[in-house]
C-alpha cells in the first residue's frame, strides 16, 4: 500500500467543480456573447427604423400644413402675410432636411432609391406649390385655382402615394426586425436551458463520484470502528486488532492513523500497569505519614489557640489603659483650650484697658481745652451783653425827643388855628407830628421793657455758665483722672492673668506630650499585640486547614488506591501480546 500513488479525494473533488464551472461559465458567456451581438444589431436597426418613421410622419405633418397656409394667404392682412410666406419656407426647409437625412442614412440600394424618388415627387410638388405662392403674392386668383384643381392635386396625390408606400415599408421593416428580436429571444432562452440541463447533469456525475469516492469508503470505514468500540465498550479488545485499509487517500490516511493508535495504546497500557504499582506503594506510604502529622498538627493548634487568648486579654488590657491616656489627653487639650480662652480674654481687657486709659487721657485734655475755650467765650459774651445797657440809654433819648416833637406840634396846631382857613394844611401837618411822637413814644417804652427781659436773662446766663465751667473743673475732669488711673491698674491686672495663663499653658502643653507619649507606646504595644494575635490566629487557622489538607491528602490517598484498583480491573480486560 505504501507503493501506491495516492489519490487526493480533496484534489479530485475540486477538479470536477473546477471543471464543471469552466463548462457552464464557457458555455454561458459563448451564447450571451452572440445572442447579444445580435441584439444589438436588431436593436439598432430598430432604432434607425423608427427614427426613419419619425422624420416620414415630421414631412406628412409639414406637407399637410402647407396648403392651408397658402390658401389661407388671400384673407390675411398686410402685416400677416410676410409671417406666413417665412412659415412656409420654413416648412419647406424643413422637409427639405428631413429628406436629406433620410437619403443619407442608408447604404442599401432599395432603401436609396425608395427616398429618392420621395425626394423627387416632393420636389416637384413644392417646385408647383411656389409656383402658386408666386401667383398668390401677385394677386392672380384665377392661376391660382387654375393650377390647384389641376397641377397641385394631381402631384399633392402623388405625393401622400408614395408617403403612404415608405411609410408602409418602414412598418413592414420594423414588423419584421421585432420578429427577429423574438427570435433572439427563443434562441438565448433554450440555450440556458440547455445549459441548465447540462449544469444539472454534470453536479449528478459529481455527487455520484463523491459517494463513490467518499461516503462508501467512509461507510465501511465506520462499520469497523463501531466494531472496534463495541469490543472495547464489552472489554474484550485485543490490542492486535488493526482495520484492513484498501483506500490510498484521506481515508485510508484517517484508516492509518486509528491503527496507530491502537499501537499506541497498547504501549500507553503498558506503561499504565508499571505506574499504577509504584503509584500504590506510595499511596500506602502517604497515608501513614499523613496519620503521624494529623497528630502532631492538632498538637500544635491546641497551643496556638492558647497563646491567642492569652494574647488577647493583653490586647484587652493594652485598650483600656489606651483609652484611659486617650481620655486624659482629651481633658488636657480642653484645659489648653480653656487655658487659650482666657489667655486671649486676658489680652482683649488688657488692650481695652489700655484703650480706655488712653481715651480718659485724651478726652480730659480735650474737656480741658474745649472747657478754656468755652469760658473765654462765655466771657466774652458776658462782656458783649453789656452793651445791651446802651438800649436804655437810647429808648431815653427817643422819649426826649418824642416829648419835646408834641410840644413842637401843640404849639403847630396853636398857631394854626390862629391862621384860620390859612393854617388848615399846617394844622394836619402838626396833627400827623403829634400822632408819629405818641408811636415813637410807646415804641421806646416797649423797648426798654424787652431791654430790661434781656438784661435779666444775660445776668442768668453768665452765672449759669460760670457754675458749669466751675462743675467741669472741679468735677467731670477729675472723673476722667479716675478713670485714667483704673484703665491702668485694669491694664496691669490683665497682664498678671495673662502672664499666669502663658504658664499654664505651657504646663498644659507637657502634659499633652507625655499623655501623646505614653499613647502612643501603648498604640505600639497595642499594635504589636494585635499583630501576634493575628499572627498566631492565623498561624492556628492555617494549622487546622493544614489538618484538613492531611486528612484530604489521606482521602486522596485512598481515592488513588481506588483508580489504582479501576486501572488494574480496566487493564485487565485488553489482550496484550
Amino acid at each position: 500500500m505504501k507503493n501506491q500513488k495516492k489519490t487526493s479525494i480533496r484534489k479530485s473533488a475540486i477538479t470536477m467543480f473546477v471543471v464543471t464551472i469552466v463548462v457552464t461559465i464557457f458555455s454561458v458567456l459563448s451564447s450571451n456573447e452572440a445572442i447579444g451581438r445580435l441584439h444589438d444589431v436588431a436593436t439598432e436597426t430598430q432604432d434607425v427604423v423608427r427614427n426613419d418613421i419619425y422624420k416620414l410622419n415630421d414631412i406628412k405633418t409639414e406637407y399637410y400644413g402647407l396648403l392651408p397656409q397658402l390658401l389661407s394667404y388671400t384673407t390675411k392682412a398686410e402685416a400677416e402675410k410676410k409671417a406666413t410666406e417665412e412659415l412656409i419656407h420654413s416648412k419647406q426647409e424643413k422637409v427639405k432636411a428631413c429628406l436629406e437625412e433620410l437619403k443619407s442614412g442608408h447604404s442599401s440600394e432599395e432603401e436609396t432609391a425608395l427616398y429618392t424618388e420621395l425626394n423627387g415627387t416632393i420636389e416637384e410638388y413644392l417646385v408647383s406649390y411656389n409656383k402658386a405662392l408666386g401667383f398668390v403674392i401677385n394677386g392672380n386668383v384665377n392661376e391660382l385655382l387654375l393650377i390647384a384643381k389641376n397641377e397641385l392635386n394631381v402631384k399633392g396625390e402623388a405625393v401622400e402615394e408614395k408617403l403612404s408606400q415608405v411609410i408602409s415599408y418602414c412598418n413592414d421593416k420594423l414588423d419584421t426586425i421585432v420578429g427577429r428580436g423574438e427570435v433572439v429571444f427563443n434562441i438565448r432562452f433554450w440555450i440556458n436551458v440547455v445549459v441548465g440541463i447540462i449544469m444539472v447533469t454534470v453536479f449528478i456525475i459529481i455527487i455520484g463520484a463523491i459517494y463513490i469516492c467518499i461516503l462508501k469508503p467512509l461507510a465501511e470505514g465506520q462499520k469497523l470502528v463501531n466494531r472496534v468500540a463495541e469490543s472495547i465498550s464489552n472489554n474484550c479488545l485485543e490490542l492486535s486488532d488493526r482495520i484492513e485499509i484498501n483506500r490510498n487517500n484521506e481515508i485510508g490516511e484517517v484508516f492509518v492513523g486509528f491503527n496507530l493508535v491502537l499501537d499506541n495504546l497498547g504501549k500507553v497500557f503498558a506503561r499504565i500497569t508499571e505506574n499504577s504499582n509504584v503509584l500504590k506503594e506510595t499511596t500506602d506510604e502517604l497515608d501513614n505519614v499523613s496519620n503521624s502529622a494529623k497528630g502532631r498538627i492538632e498538637d500544635i493548634s491546641a497551643t496556638m489557640q492558647q497563646l491567642a487568648a492569652g494574647m488577647e486579654e493583653v490586647a484587652s488590657s493594652v485598650a483600656v489603659v489606651t483609652g484611659n491616656a486617650v481620655e486624659v489627653n482629651n481633658n488636657a487639650a480642653d484645659i489648653q483650650t480653656e487655658v487659650n480662652g482666657m489667655k486671649t480674654l486676658a489680652s482683649e481687657i488688657r488692650t481695652k484697658a489700655d484703650s480706655l486709659s488712653e481715651m480718659c487721657e485724651t478726652q480730659r485734655e480735650k474737656s480741658t481745652t474745649m472747657m478754656n475755650s468755652i469760658t473765654g467765650a462765655v466771657e466774652n459774651a458776658i462782656t458783649e451783653s453789656k452793651k445791651v445797657e446802651q438800649i436804655n440809654e437810647l429808648t431815653s433819648d427817643i422819649l426826649s425827643i418824642s416829648q419835646q416833637t408834641n410840644l413842637l406840634a401843640l404849639n403847630a396846631s396853636i398857631e394854626a388855628a390862629r391862621a384860620g382857613e390859612a393854617g388848615k394844611g399846617f394844622a394836619v401837618v402838626a396833627d400827623e407830628i403829634r400822632v408819629l411822637a405818641d408811636t415813637s413814644r410807646e415804641t421806646a417804652n416797649n423797648i426798654q421793657v424787652i431791654s430790661d427781659m434781656v438784661n435779666k436773662s444775660v445776668s442768668s446766663l453768665a452765672e449759669s455758665s460760670n457754675q458749669l465751667i466751675e462743675y467741669i473743673r472741679t468735677d467731670v475732669l477729675k472723673d476722667y483722672d479716675s478713670w485714667v488711673v483704673a484703665g491702668k491698674e485694669y491694664a496691669e491686672g490683665a497682664e498678671c492673668i495673662d502672664n499666669t495663663m502663658d504658664q499654664l499653658s505651657d504646663k498644659t502643653k507637657e502634659l499633652q506630650q507625655i499623655i501623646g507619649e505614653i499613647s502612643d507606646s501603648f498604640n505600639q504595644i497595642s499594635a504589636t499585640v494585635e499583630e501576634s494575635t493575628a499572627g498566631i490566629t492565623n498561624v492556628s487557622e492555617n494549622t487546622q486547614e493544614l489538618v484538613y489538607d492531611v486528612q484530604g491528602i489521606a482521602g486522596q490517598a485512598k481515592k488513588n488506591l481506588d483508580v489504582v484498583a479501576d486501572f488494574e480491573e480496566v487493564i485487565s480486560s485488553f489482550k496484550q501480546d
